[in-house]
């Protein structure tokens, strides 16, 4: 149970950054030719800080490789990324403590959690769990806060 509440977290987390390494064309750059994390920040006009983190959380996740130059490069994993759905963001402004409380509509959750339940209609077991992460997290972290866990 341990380790599904660390993937659940480590989703939470790793998604949005997942998600704006996407968008700002991390993984088309790095498909293109192995770089270090200089060329790569200098490229992408990156805070050098931020993009080193997102780096190693990239490696964390098996999906690029650094060699003994510190060159980045593409792992043959890093596909799962393309089925990471752009609408996961919205779950991050979702009134989640005010739905538990009673607050909101019954329904706001409801797509979510249907497609929790099939899995985020992905193949891919590890990223759905990191999607579930958006999902459970603020719900676990609602009912401690509210004492209803």
């Amino acid at each position: 149970m341990l380790e599904l509440i660390n993937r659940y977290e480590h989703g939470f987390v790793s998604i949005p950054v997942i998600l704006a390494c996407r968008e700002k064309g991390l993984f088309e750059l790095v498909k293109q030719k192995r770089m270090t994390h200089q060329q790569i920040a200098k490229a992408m006009g990156a805070n050098t800080g931020h993009l080193q983190v997102a780096l190693r959380m990239m490696q964390s996740l098996g999906w690029l490789s650094k060699n003994e130059v510190d060159e980045y490069s593409l792992t043959d994993n890093t596909q799962a990324y393309l089925s990471i759905p752009e609408e996961i963001l919205e779950l991050y402004s979702l009134p989640i403590e005010s739905y538990l409380l009673g607050k909101e509509k019954p329904g706001i959750i409801k797509n979510w959690i249907e497609l929790s339940q099939q899995q985020w209609n992905i193949n891919d077991r590890t990223i759905a769990d990191l999607l579930d992460g958006v999902l459970i997290i603020p719900i676990m972290l609602g009912l401690h806060k509210h004492n209803l866990l």
